[in-house]
């Protein structure tokens, strides 16, 4: 479980969108709190789904982990 740097992390539906730094952490600012559904896209991995109760302004740390293409877990 080795953290992804240059991850694509998104809203779905549209929105936002951030790149994970080298440590594979992001930071994805809200204006309101509600429920969302981020995507998890990097090079070389099944995209990842993770749906999270945001407050505003609130933060917190998420373990996401990705699948590789050929099914074996990171």
């Amino acid at each position: 479980q080795e953290p992804i740097a240059g991850a694509t992390i998104a809203l779905t539906g549209g929105g936002r969108r951030v790149v994970s730094g080298s440590d594979g952490a992001f930071t994805l600012p809200l204006e309101a709190q509600r429920t969302v559904t981020l995507v998890v896209r990097a090079p070389g991995y099944a995209p990842a789904f993770r749906t999270e109760r945001l407050e505003n302004g609130a933060s917190g740390d998420f373990l996401i982990l990705l699948d590789t293409l050929g099914g074996l877990p990171n």
